[in-house]
């Protein structure tokens, strides 16, 4: 794995955009985060995407069930209507396998990449345009009998391993990893919901359609924490070993590069040009979306987006609030470059996804995190996130330990950094207000 670091705007993908001028022997596929992106490199050839006829008949299926390309197996090619499904879907698969056998530069997102049976071990190099944390792991919450799923696996019948997952507690966190055989098995379960439902009503009466996502889940490793009487789910996506990866980002999250790939990983961080912008942060008037909770900070805080908006800014927050952006939903968002630009407030990420992506990096479990006790102070900051000048930051502490906090600004900061970046502040001469608390040595 090679990971390059540079700021928002300073070349990235200009430079690849040129690879098919200089590279000969190599087959490369590169990934992107939406699908707009995909028409900034007009020197690759695009994969298509799923015909919208196939996308809406899937997502029916998946309503009561889980969201498969086996339910296509299951058309009736006596009805028109599903004919036409299972023509435009083999012709899909058609162009697919023409564009990749003819040609050496593709590109498609990082969502087709980890979520469809795209053929992988055709290529040498993987690129990915961003960061692929958001795209490598999927959060979901379900409410489910998780008794009642246990009990169609004999592997989980034995007394330990049963009660590990049924003892945990409020803001535990457990980690399970099939095993292969195991994995047979949830795979003939979900097969037979498909092939005969009929069957597979009588044979499993207690298996709904959120116990079938959260089976379907454990097809990968996942991270379970119980909230009341749901559970929050965190799956880790495949990433073949025997490929050369590249990750092109402002904000790489090294904890998680360093937890995949150990000692092969190379991390290259490129010297940013001059800063074109004025960026001003005003942390006394920061608003939490704690904050937004009390109605006099929710006014507050529109006040001051309506106040920079009718002065010309673009506005980037918190969902919920009329933002141009939101936090969380602004990597390779392009449409407000050269703007000049207002933030408010520190991008948080969610106690029960921070919970449960500790426990996946191996850091700590959920219990490791205490956001009752929540306290603003200085923590410290390893080597690698660190300067001379800038060994600590001011920020919220939420656990004893100092790797936990230190990945808890991480996340905000990167976040943050990405938001400043939508108007490409090292191109154009922009002003950028923002109201965080949020110390951020790149632009402070």
């Amino acid at each position: 794995m090679n990971v390059i670091s540079s700021q928002v705007g300073t070349g990235k993908s200009f430079a690849v955009n040129l690879l098919p001028e200089t590279i000969k022997n190599k087959k490369i596929l590169l990934l992107v985060k939406r699908l707009e992106n995909i028409a900034e490199f007009p020197n690759f050839t695009a994969l298509p995407s799923l015909p919208i006829s196939v996308k809406r008949y899937l997502e029916a299926k998946s309503k009561d069930s889980v969201y498969t390309t086996k339910w296509l197996d299951q058309l009736n090619l006596e009805n028109d209507l599903e004919l036409k499904i299972h023509q435009a879907y083999q012709d899909y698969i058609q162009e697919c396998n023409s564009i990749i056998s003819n040609n050496q530069f593709i590109v498609t997102t990082h969502a087709k990449f980890f979520k469809s049976n795209l053929s992988k071990e055709k290529f040498d190099t993987i690129i990915f345009d961003e960061c692929i944390l958001d795209s490598f792991f999927e959060f979901q919450t379900l409410k489910i009998n998780l008794p009642d799923c246990l009990n169609h696996f004999k592997f989980l019948r034995s007394k330990k391993r049963t009660s590990e997952i049924l003892s945990l507690q409020e803001g535990q966190t457990k980690t399970i990893i099939l095993s292969k055989d195991e994995k047979i098995l949830v795979l003939s379960i979900l097969d037979i919901s498909i092939s005969n439902p009929t069957l597979f009503s009588k044979k499993y009466p207690n298996l709904k359609s959120n116990e079938l996502r959260f089976l379907e889940m454990l097809l990968n490793p996942v991270h379970i924490l119980m909230k009341g009487n749901e559970y929050c789910i965190l799956k880790e996506s495949h990433l073949p070993t025997d490929k050369t990866y590249v990750v092109l980002s402002a904000t790489p999250l090294l904890p998680l590069y360093e937890k995949l790939f150990q000692d092969d990983l190379r991390v290259l961080k490129i010297k940013s040009p001059k800063l074109s912008s004025k960026i001003t942060r005003i942390s006394e008037n920061n608003i939490s979306k704690t904050d937004l909770l009390k109605p006099e900070n929710k006014e507050l805080a529109q006040k001051f987006i309506a106040d920079y908006r009718n002065n010309g800014f673009k506005v980037i927050s918190y969902k919920g609030l009329k933002a141009d952006l939101h936090f969380y939903a602004t990597t390779s968002q392009n449409n407000i470059k050269g703007e000049n630009l207002f933030i408010l407030g520190t991008p948080i990420p969610g106690s029960d996804y921070f919970k449960l992506f500790v426990t996946a990096l191996g850091i700590g479990d959920g219990k490791d995190c205490n956001f009752d006790l929540i306290e603003k102070t200085r923590i410290k900051l390893s080597n690698q996130n660190s300067s001379k000048s800038y060994n600590s930051t001011y920020y919220y502490k939420i656990s004893k330990k100092d790797e936990i906090n230190e990945l808890y600004y991480l996340l905000a900061k990167n976040e943050l950094i990405q938001a400043i970046g939508r108007s490409r502040p090292h191109e154009f001469e922009t002003i950028i207000i923002i109201f965080s608390i949020l110390e951020i040595p790149e632009y402070d």
